[in-house]
């Protein structure tokens, strides 16, 4: 009911279960029909029909600020938190971890970033985010790269 009300409106759809505030998405994806969004920090939680075949129903994200402001031990609290007032309960032996990503940050002064010396799958997009911080003297471009992304 909450979901046909996000996808009437074309929006996410506030709503509240059990004392959580979550955004019911008006969409699904990647197999999984409901995606809830919410919490201080946005974590995702995404959830498939049941289906006796498939044993991951249910798909968890947290996000690298959740886990940098809070911590992982937590995170994993405030996730368990959320589950039990959506009213999912789980063993230990049912969760899978899927991904970690990570993110390391040197200081080197010294450092040239030149995207030219990237070595990149063919079909990779890839994408220069450039210094654009006074545009009115560099004509809207700086030579000065801040990052790159592949």
């Amino acid at each position: 009911m909450v979901r046909a009300i996000a996808e009437e409106a074309k929006q996410p759809h506030l709503s509240q279960f059990n004392g959580v505030d979550l955004d019911v998405q008006p969409f699904g994806a990647n197999g999984f029909q409901y995606i809830l969004k919410g919490g201080d920090f946005q974590a995702k939680y995404l959830f498939e029909r049941p289906n006796q075949r498939d044993p991951w129903g249910t798909f968890i994200e947290i996000g690298s600020l959740l886990l940098t402001c809070e911590g992982l031990a937590r995170s994993l609290n405030l996730v368990d938190d959320t589950l039990a007032a959506l009213g999912v309960r789980y063993r230990a032996d049912q969760v899978s971890l899927n991904r970690v990503d990570y993110c390391i940050d040197i200081e080197a002064s010294e450092f040239v970033l030149d995207p030219d010396c990237f070595v990149a799958h063919s079909k990779s997009n890839i994408g220069e985010h450039l210094n654009l911080e006074d545009p009115a003297s560099v004509n809207g471009r700086s030579s000065v790269r801040t990052s790159c992304t592949v």
